[in-house]
Protein backbone atom coordinates (compact mmCIF):
# COMPACT_ATOMS: atom_id res chain seq x y z
CA UNK A 1 0.00 0.00 0.00
CA UNK A 2 2.86 2.39 0.66
CA UNK A 3 4.82 1.61 -2.24
CA UNK A 4 1.38 2.69 -4.32
CA UNK A 5 0.67 5.98 -2.68
CA UNK A 6 5.02 6.82 -3.07
CA UNK A 7 4.11 5.86 -7.23
CA UNK A 8 1.32 7.97 -7.05
CA UNK A 9 3.26 11.15 -5.22
CA UNK A 10 5.65 10.08 -8.46
CA UNK A 11 3.17 9.90 -11.19
CA UNK A 12 2.06 13.74 -9.57
CA UNK A 13 5.21 15.42 -9.54
CA UNK A 14 6.07 14.28 -13.52
CA UNK A 15 2.65 15.13 -14.59
CA UNK A 16 3.65 18.51 -13.00
CA UNK A 17 6.75 18.82 -14.35
CA UNK A 18 5.60 18.21 -17.95
CA UNK A 19 2.75 21.10 -17.15
CA UNK A 20 5.25 23.71 -16.44
CA UNK A 21 7.62 22.51 -19.57
CA UNK A 22 4.74 22.48 -21.66
CA UNK A 23 3.75 26.41 -19.84
CA UNK A 24 7.50 27.70 -20.37
CA UNK A 25 7.57 26.40 -24.03
CA UNK A 26 3.78 27.86 -24.82
CA UNK A 27 5.53 31.32 -23.50
CA UNK A 28 8.39 31.08 -25.89
CA UNK A 29 6.81 30.15 -28.73
CA UNK A 30 4.46 33.37 -27.85
CA UNK A 31 7.73 35.89 -27.30
CA UNK A 32 8.49 34.34 -30.82
CA UNK A 33 5.25 34.86 -32.72
CA UNK A 34 5.28 38.44 -31.14
CA UNK A 35 8.93 39.26 -32.03
CA UNK A 36 8.00 37.75 -35.57
CA UNK A 37 4.59 39.79 -35.81
CA UNK A 38 6.94 42.83 -35.60
CA UNK A 39 9.12 41.90 -38.14
CA UNK A 40 9.05 43.46 -41.77
CA UNK A 41 8.11 41.55 -44.66
CA UNK A 42 11.49 40.84 -46.38
CA UNK A 43 12.61 38.79 -42.81
CA UNK A 44 9.29 36.21 -43.39
CA UNK A 45 10.47 32.40 -44.51
CA UNK A 46 9.80 31.86 -48.41
CA UNK A 47 6.65 28.92 -48.54
CA UNK A 48 9.03 26.06 -50.08
CA UNK A 49 7.08 24.38 -52.94
CA UNK A 50 4.05 26.26 -53.41
CA UNK A 51 4.61 26.97 -56.83
CA UNK A 52 4.86 25.00 -60.36
CA UNK A 53 7.76 25.81 -62.71
CA UNK A 54 5.78 27.21 -65.70
CA UNK A 55 6.35 24.68 -69.28
CA UNK A 56 6.95 27.63 -71.30
CA UNK A 57 9.95 30.35 -70.20
CA UNK A 58 10.70 33.70 -71.95
CA UNK A 59 11.44 33.85 -75.47
CA UNK A 60 15.24 35.41 -75.83
CA UNK A 61 14.97 38.40 -78.19
CA UNK A 62 19.07 38.57 -78.61
CA UNK A 63 20.49 38.14 -82.56
CA UNK A 64 23.08 35.84 -81.41
CA UNK A 65 21.73 32.95 -80.09
CA UNK A 66 24.95 31.52 -78.82
CA UNK A 67 25.91 34.36 -77.12
CA UNK A 68 22.77 34.73 -75.56
CA UNK A 69 23.27 30.96 -74.01
CA UNK A 70 26.54 31.82 -73.25
CA UNK A 71 25.05 35.04 -70.39
CA UNK A 72 22.25 31.98 -69.84
CA UNK A 73 24.97 30.39 -68.41
CA UNK A 74 26.61 33.11 -66.79
CA UNK A 75 23.13 34.09 -65.24
CA UNK A 76 22.93 29.91 -63.76
CA UNK A 77 26.64 29.85 -62.54
CA UNK A 78 25.79 33.10 -60.52
CA UNK A 79 22.41 31.58 -59.00
CA UNK A 80 24.33 28.50 -58.52
CA UNK A 81 26.82 30.10 -56.31
CA UNK A 82 24.19 32.08 -54.32
CA UNK A 83 21.73 29.55 -54.02
CA UNK A 84 23.02 27.42 -50.88
CA UNK A 85 23.52 30.13 -48.75
CA UNK A 86 19.89 31.78 -50.21
CA UNK A 87 17.95 28.83 -49.10
CA UNK A 88 19.44 28.52 -45.76
CA UNK A 89 18.60 31.87 -44.78
CA UNK A 90 14.75 32.00 -46.39
CA UNK A 91 13.96 28.49 -45.35
CA UNK A 92 15.99 27.25 -42.56
CA UNK A 93 16.86 30.13 -41.02
CA UNK A 94 14.24 31.68 -38.69
CA UNK A 95 13.02 34.92 -39.33
CA UNK A 96 14.04 36.86 -36.14
CA UNK A 97 17.92 34.97 -37.12
CA UNK A 98 17.83 36.51 -40.54
CA UNK A 99 16.85 39.79 -39.48
CA UNK A 100 19.59 40.12 -36.67
CA UNK A 101 21.90 38.48 -39.31
CA UNK A 102 20.90 41.02 -42.22
CA UNK A 103 21.15 44.12 -39.67
CA UNK A 104 24.10 43.39 -37.86
CA UNK A 105 26.36 41.58 -41.32
CA UNK A 106 28.76 43.91 -41.79
CA UNK A 107 29.15 42.21 -45.12
CA UNK A 108 26.62 43.74 -47.19
CA UNK A 109 23.38 42.30 -48.08
CA UNK A 110 22.68 38.53 -47.46
CA UNK A 111 20.34 38.74 -50.63
CA UNK A 112 22.50 40.14 -52.90
CA UNK A 113 25.76 38.66 -52.42
CA UNK A 114 27.01 41.73 -50.44
CA UNK A 115 27.25 43.79 -53.42
CA UNK A 116 25.68 46.72 -51.40
CA UNK A 117 24.59 47.34 -47.71
CA UNK A 118 21.14 47.12 -45.92
CA UNK A 119 19.77 50.28 -46.30
CA UNK A 120 16.58 49.67 -44.13
CA UNK A 121 12.95 48.94 -45.71
CA UNK A 122 10.31 50.94 -47.10
CA UNK A 123 7.06 51.26 -45.65
CA UNK A 124 5.29 48.23 -47.03
CA UNK A 125 8.34 46.01 -46.07
CA UNK A 126 10.58 45.67 -48.75
CA UNK A 127 14.12 45.97 -48.94
CA UNK A 128 15.32 49.52 -49.79
CA UNK A 129 17.67 50.29 -52.93
CA UNK A 130 20.70 52.15 -51.94
CA UNK A 131 21.41 55.31 -53.55
CA UNK A 132 23.97 55.78 -55.23
CA UNK A 133 25.61 57.64 -52.94
CA UNK A 134 25.70 54.98 -50.46
CA UNK A 135 27.10 52.21 -53.24
CA UNK A 136 30.05 54.52 -53.60
CA UNK A 137 30.21 54.82 -49.67
CA UNK A 138 29.96 50.77 -49.75
CA UNK A 139 32.93 50.62 -52.40
CA UNK A 140 35.16 53.10 -50.74
CA UNK A 141 35.25 50.40 -48.09
CA UNK A 142 35.01 47.49 -49.09
CA UNK A 143 36.69 47.26 -52.18
CA UNK A 144 40.07 46.09 -53.00
CA UNK A 145 43.00 46.78 -55.56
CA UNK A 146 43.75 44.88 -58.69
CA UNK A 147 46.61 45.14 -60.94
CA UNK A 148 45.17 46.19 -64.67
CA UNK A 149 43.80 50.10 -64.73
CA UNK A 150 43.71 53.32 -62.80
CA UNK A 151 41.31 53.51 -60.05
CA UNK A 152 39.99 57.15 -60.72
CA UNK A 153 39.07 56.78 -64.45
CA UNK A 154 36.79 53.19 -63.40
CA UNK A 155 35.30 55.03 -60.54
CA UNK A 156 33.57 57.61 -62.87
CA UNK A 157 32.16 54.85 -65.36
CA UNK A 158 31.29 52.66 -62.26
CA UNK A 159 29.42 55.06 -60.81
CA UNK A 160 26.82 54.92 -63.98
CA UNK A 161 26.81 51.18 -63.60
CA UNK A 162 26.33 50.30 -60.30
CA UNK A 163 22.75 50.45 -59.61
CA UNK A 164 22.46 48.90 -62.56
CA UNK A 165 24.28 45.97 -61.01
CA UNK A 166 22.12 45.90 -58.08
CA UNK A 167 19.15 45.74 -60.17
CA UNK A 168 20.35 42.85 -61.81
CA UNK A 169 21.32 40.98 -58.65
CA UNK A 170 17.54 41.64 -57.77
CA UNK A 171 16.53 39.65 -60.95
CA UNK A 172 18.81 36.78 -59.53
CA UNK A 173 16.79 37.36 -55.84
CA UNK A 174 13.40 36.91 -57.42
CA UNK A 175 14.71 34.16 -59.93
CA UNK A 176 15.85 32.46 -56.41
CA UNK A 177 13.05 33.24 -54.85
CA UNK A 178 10.86 31.51 -57.24
CA UNK A 179 13.44 28.32 -57.23
CA UNK A 180 12.23 27.88 -53.84
CA UNK A 181 8.42 28.43 -54.14
CA UNK A 182 9.01 25.87 -56.91
CA UNK A 183 10.03 23.45 -54.39
CA UNK A 184 14.32 23.30 -55.60
CA UNK A 185 16.50 22.58 -52.99
CA UNK A 186 20.26 22.86 -53.35
CA UNK A 187 20.97 19.36 -54.12
CA UNK A 188 17.98 18.86 -56.56
CA UNK A 189 19.74 21.79 -58.58
CA UNK A 190 22.47 19.62 -59.68
CA UNK A 191 21.46 18.32 -63.07
CA UNK A 192 22.51 21.76 -64.30
CA UNK A 193 26.55 22.04 -64.69
CA UNK A 194 28.16 25.28 -65.58
CA UNK A 195 30.16 25.36 -68.52
CA UNK A 196 33.19 26.35 -66.30
CA UNK A 197 32.49 22.40 -65.10
CA UNK A 198 31.49 20.56 -67.74
CA UNK A 199 33.10 17.26 -68.95
CA UNK A 200 32.36 15.35 -72.17
CA UNK A 201 31.44 15.25 -75.57
CA UNK A 202 30.82 18.32 -77.51
CA UNK A 203 27.75 17.14 -78.59
CA UNK A 204 26.56 16.18 -74.39
CA UNK A 205 28.53 19.83 -74.02
CA UNK A 206 25.89 20.79 -76.04
CA UNK A 207 22.53 19.67 -74.72
CA UNK A 208 23.69 20.97 -71.59
CA UNK A 209 23.84 24.16 -72.74
CA UNK A 210 20.49 23.98 -74.05
CA UNK A 211 18.75 22.46 -71.02
CA UNK A 212 20.44 25.40 -69.03
CA UNK A 213 18.96 27.98 -71.34
CA UNK A 214 15.64 26.27 -71.28
CA UNK A 215 16.02 26.10 -67.82
CA UNK A 216 16.89 30.00 -67.14
CA UNK A 217 13.63 30.98 -69.69
CA UNK A 218 11.26 29.14 -67.26
CA UNK A 219 12.87 30.22 -64.59
CA UNK A 220 12.62 33.91 -65.43
CA UNK A 221 8.84 33.22 -66.54
CA UNK A 222 8.11 32.30 -63.26
CA UNK A 223 9.73 34.92 -61.71
CA UNK A 224 8.14 37.57 -63.58
CA UNK A 225 5.04 36.20 -64.75
CA UNK A 226 3.66 39.03 -67.06
CA UNK A 227 6.69 39.48 -69.39
CA UNK A 228 7.04 37.19 -72.80
CA UNK A 229 10.80 38.24 -73.37
CA UNK A 230 14.06 38.56 -72.43
CA UNK A 231 17.26 39.93 -73.47
CA UNK A 232 20.96 40.70 -72.68
CA UNK A 233 21.98 42.97 -75.17
CA UNK A 234 18.84 45.15 -76.42
CA UNK A 235 17.85 48.21 -74.29
CA UNK A 236 14.52 50.79 -74.20
CA UNK A 237 12.38 51.01 -77.83
CA UNK A 238 13.07 47.43 -79.21
CA UNK A 239 9.26 46.79 -80.36
CA UNK A 240 8.72 44.08 -77.16
CA UNK A 241 7.50 45.75 -74.83
CA UNK A 242 6.94 42.86 -72.03
CA UNK A 243 10.60 42.06 -72.05
CA UNK A 244 12.79 41.47 -69.00
CA UNK A 245 16.17 43.41 -69.56
CA UNK A 246 19.17 42.09 -67.70
CA UNK A 247 22.17 44.03 -69.82
CA UNK A 248 24.79 42.04 -70.63
CA UNK A 249 27.79 44.43 -68.91
CA UNK A 250 26.12 43.83 -65.71
CA UNK A 251 25.80 40.11 -65.76
CA UNK A 252 29.77 40.38 -66.30
CA UNK A 253 29.69 42.57 -62.99
CA UNK A 254 27.56 41.11 -60.79
CA UNK A 255 30.42 38.67 -60.77
CA UNK A 256 33.22 39.12 -58.41
CA UNK A 257 36.71 40.64 -59.93
CA UNK A 258 38.38 37.08 -59.39
CA UNK A 259 35.58 35.26 -61.11
CA UNK A 260 34.82 37.39 -64.15
CA UNK A 261 35.58 36.20 -67.67
CA UNK A 262 36.63 38.37 -70.50
CA UNK A 263 34.32 35.75 -72.86
CA UNK A 264 31.69 37.37 -71.56
CA UNK A 265 32.86 40.73 -72.78
CA UNK A 266 34.62 40.15 -75.74
CA UNK A 267 30.55 38.72 -76.63
CA UNK A 268 29.31 41.68 -75.42
CA UNK A 269 31.83 43.92 -77.63
CA UNK A 270 30.75 41.69 -80.19
CA UNK A 271 27.15 42.08 -79.96
CA UNK A 272 26.95 45.96 -80.05
CA UNK A 273 26.81 46.50 -76.31
CA UNK A 274 29.55 49.56 -75.31
CA UNK A 275 31.79 48.97 -72.59
CA UNK A 276 33.65 51.31 -70.37
CA UNK A 277 36.92 52.40 -71.39
CA UNK A 278 38.53 50.84 -68.54
CA UNK A 279 36.72 47.43 -69.64
CA UNK A 280 37.81 47.58 -72.79
CA UNK A 281 41.71 48.06 -71.77
CA UNK A 282 41.39 45.27 -69.41
CA UNK A 283 40.10 43.13 -72.09
CA UNK A 284 42.45 43.54 -75.07
CA UNK A 285 45.82 43.43 -71.79
CA UNK A 286 44.30 40.25 -71.52
CA UNK A 287 44.20 39.25 -75.40
CA UNK A 288 47.44 40.78 -76.48
CA UNK A 289 49.03 38.79 -73.55
CA UNK A 290 47.30 35.48 -74.41
CA UNK A 291 48.58 36.02 -77.68
CA UNK A 292 52.23 36.99 -76.79
CA UNK A 293 51.91 33.44 -74.81
CA UNK A 294 50.96 31.53 -77.83
CA UNK A 295 53.98 32.74 -79.76
CA UNK A 296 56.11 31.28 -77.24
CA UNK A 297 54.19 28.19 -77.62
CA UNK A 298 52.20 28.71 -74.35
CA UNK A 299 48.68 28.19 -75.97
CA UNK A 300 46.60 27.36 -72.74
CA UNK A 301 45.71 31.09 -72.17
CA UNK A 302 43.98 32.20 -75.45
CA UNK A 303 42.70 28.49 -75.40
CA UNK A 304 40.95 29.17 -72.43
CA UNK A 305 40.08 32.55 -72.35
CA UNK A 306 36.90 32.10 -74.66
CA UNK A 307 36.52 28.37 -75.30
CA UNK A 308 32.98 29.11 -76.68
CA UNK A 309 33.22 31.86 -79.40
CA UNK A 310 35.29 31.87 -82.16
CA UNK A 311 38.61 30.98 -82.12
CA UNK A 312 39.38 34.50 -84.05
CA UNK A 313 37.57 36.40 -80.99
CA UNK A 314 41.40 36.26 -79.23
CA UNK A 315 43.04 37.57 -82.07
CA UNK A 316 41.27 41.21 -81.96
CA UNK A 317 43.69 41.58 -79.01
CA UNK A 318 46.35 42.86 -81.43
CA UNK A 319 43.80 45.38 -83.34
CA UNK A 320 42.74 46.78 -79.81
CA UNK A 321 46.60 46.33 -78.01
CA UNK A 322 47.28 49.15 -75.36
CA UNK A 323 49.87 51.24 -76.79
CA UNK A 324 52.06 50.13 -73.61
CA UNK A 325 51.81 46.67 -71.63
CA UNK A 326 53.39 48.56 -68.32
CA UNK A 327 50.37 51.19 -68.92
CA UNK A 328 48.07 48.71 -68.18
CA UNK A 329 49.65 46.59 -65.78
CA UNK A 330 51.45 48.65 -63.30
CA UNK A 331 48.06 50.75 -62.81
CA UNK A 332 45.52 50.15 -60.04
CA UNK A 333 42.23 49.75 -59.85
CA UNK A 334 39.26 49.42 -56.88
CA UNK A 335 36.99 46.49 -57.57
CA UNK A 336 34.74 44.51 -55.92
CA UNK A 337 35.89 41.13 -54.16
Amino acid sequence: MKEEEESEDVEIEVDEQEDEIDAQQEEAALETEERTNQLPAWAMNLEAGCKKMPVKGLVNIDVSEAAAQLFDNAVISKILQMYKHYYDQRVMMSPDDYYNKMVNNKLGRLDLDGICPYTGENDEGSLKQPSAEQLMEWYDQKAAPTSWSQGKVIWRQAKRHMQHVVKTLEVYEKMMEFLVHAGYTPDRMKFLTPRSKMKGTNEEKGEMRKMISDFVSRLLKGAFPSSEHYAYFRSGDHGFPNCQEIPAFTVYLAFRETQRSEELLIAAQQCGVVLAEMFVAKMAYSLAYAEKEAQRGRLGWKQTMAPNLDPKATEAGQRRRPTSSRSIKDRCIWAWT
